[in-house]
């Protein structure tokens, strides 16, 4: 199984080397900086193995970017993960994800918790309260909705969403 983190960025060098972290055991990631002018993407050509591309968009809109984005991904990818760069998974997201696969050949994307954190408020949230579909297979999902962007199914058949409670997406 091979997997890729994807995200689209622009100024965040606060948050480059937490997601570079949680990222790191995924066989790609790919980043879309879309104008950064604090140096994230200067640091971020210094990774080794990184797809990375800064691309500005006028006007600016979130699916257009995000399937831009998606588009950078090699084709010979089977999951794709799409933690922003304020977020990231729970450290055994593949061990998990390859045990949900295994045991549901067919899923075609992965949910889990998130967890929100705020300063000192924290929200946890299931997939139907707090949108967490950013764990899906490669070519069967594009993006849509310029703004609040989301996931939408376009692979054959039907889409099949396996919830798994031992994965969370944490935001921060």
């Amino acid at each position: 199984m091979k997997t890729a983190a994807y995200t689209i960025c622009k100024n965040e060098i606060k948050k480059d080397e937490q997601w570079l972290y949680y990222t790191k055991h995924f066989d790609y990631r790919v980043v879309l900086d879309t104008g950064s002018t604090d140096g994230t993407y200067e640091e971020l050509k210094k990774v080794p193995g990184i797809i990375l591309e800064q691309k500005r968009f006028d006007p600016f809109k979130f699916d257009e970017h995000r399937i831009y984005n998606l588009n950078m991904i090699p084709d010979d990818v089977d999951w794709c993960l799409s933690p922003d760069m304020d977020e990231y998974f729970s450290i055994n997201v593949l061990d998990q994800m390859e045990k949900t696969i295994n045991e549901n050949p067919n899923v075609t994307n992965i949910s889990c918790d998130r967890l929100d954190i705020y300063n000192d408020v924290v929200r946890v949230g299931p997939p139907e309260r707090l949108g967490t579909n950013k764990i899906h297979r490669r070519h069967m999902y594009t993006w849509f909705a310029r703004v609040y962007e989301h996931l939408k199914y376009c692979g054959p058949g039907n889409e099949v969403e396996i919830y798994n409670d031992d994965i969370y997406l944490i935001h921060d």
